[in-house]
C-alpha cells in the first residue's frame, strides 16, 4: 500500500497517517478484499474495529455495512454504547433484519448471559401495551428527536447556528417549528410533502413528550397513558408520511422540491 502526501509518494502510510486513519485504511482494505473475493462465504466478523474513530467516521462505517454489505451476514462486536444504540436505531430503517444483543454481567451459576434488545419502535409499543406511560415517554421523545434531526438534515432545514455540542443538542421543540415551515410548504407541483395538520398535531404534543420523559409526581403535570399513546400516534404518522414503506427511503430535498428520492 502506498499513498501520495502533499505531492510526495510514500511507501509506508505509517509515516503520515494517525492511528485512527491507519485503522480506517486497514478496514477499507479488509472490506474491499471481502467484497472482491466473496463467493458463497458471505460472512464478516468485526470485533471493536471502530473504537478509535471519531463520530463522523463511525456513522460512515455503520452506513457502509448497512448499504453495501446488506447481502452479507455480519457479526459486529463492540464495547461502544454509541455503536449499540445507533445499530439498534437503524433497525427501523436501513438495518432491518439485524438482531442486537447485550452481553450481561457474568454469573457464577449461569455463566455468560445475553439479552436481546428490541428495536426502538417495538420497545415503545411494548411499554405502551404494558400500560407504562413513563417507560415509553423518554423513548418516544428520543425517537421523535432522531426522526426530526434526520428530516432536518435531509430536507435542508435552516436552523440557528450554535457552537460546539449545542449544535447537536437540539430538542424536539427546537426542531419542529422550522421543520414545519419546510414540510408544509407547497413545492412546484402545488402540494406540500406533509399535511400541515399532522405537523400541528405533533407540535401540540411536544409538552406531552417533555413531561413523559422527566420525573413527574401525581398532580397537575401527570401525563396519562392515553396522552402517551396520542403522542406516539403523531410521531408514527410523521414517520409514515416521510418514509417509503417499501424501500425505507426518507424524504429529501431534490433541487427545489422536497420528496421521496425513490421510484417505488
Amino acid at each position: 500500500v502506498s499513498l501520495r502526501f502533499h505531492g510526495h509518494d510514500l511507501d509506508d502510510p505509517r509515516a503520515c497517517l494517525s492511528t485512527s486513519h491507519l485503522n480506517s485504511l486497514g478496514l477499507c482494505a479488509f472490506l474491499a478484499n471481502i467484497r472482491h473475493a466473496a463467493a458463497d462465504d458471505r460472512f464478516i466478523v468485526l470485533d471493536d474495529v471502530i473504537t478509535s474513530f471519531d463520530i463522523e467516521h463511525r456513522h460512515r462505517v455503520i452506513d457502509l455495512l448497512a448499504t453495501r454489505f446488506s447481502d452479507f451476514q455480519v457479526l459486529l462486536l463492540t464495547h461502544d454504547e454509541w455503536v449499540l444504540d445507533e445499530t439498534n436505531r437503524l433497525r427501523n430503517s436501513t438495518m432491518k433484519g439485524w438482531v442486537v444483543y447485550e452481553l450481561l454481567p457474568w454469573d457464577f451459576d449461569a455463566g455468560p448471559r445475553i439479552q436481546g434488545r428490541l428495536p426502538s419502535e417495538a420497545a415503545i409499543k411494548a411499554e405502551l401495551a404494558a400500560g407504562n406511560a413513563r417507560g415509553a415517554g423518554n423513548q418516544i421523545r428520543t425517537y421523535a428527536e432522531e426522526l426530526c434531526k434526520t428530516l432536518c438534515e435531509r430536507c435542508d432545514v435552516r436552523l440557528p447556528f450554535r457552537l460546539g455540542r449545542r449544535q447537536d443538542d437540539r430538542m424536539l421543540g427546537d426542531l419542529l417549528a422550522p421543520l414545519h415551515v419546510v414540510l408544509a410548504a407547497a413545492d412546484p407541483s402545488g402540494s406540500p410533502p406533509v399535511d400541515a395538520a399532522l405537523l400541528s398535531a405533533l407540535e401540540s404534543r411536544v409538552a406531552t413528550c417533555n413531561w413523559l420523559s422527566h420525573d413527574r409526581r401525581e398532580g397537575k403535570y401527570c401525563t396519562s397513558l392515553g396522552e402517551a399513546k396520542d403522542a406516539w400516534k403523531s410521531v408514527s404518522q410523521l414517520k409514515a408520511a416521510t418514509t417509503c414503506p417499501k424501500c425505507g427511503a426518507v424524504l429529501k430535498r431534490l433541487g427545489t422540491s422536497v420528496k421521496l428520492p425513490c421510484t417505488c
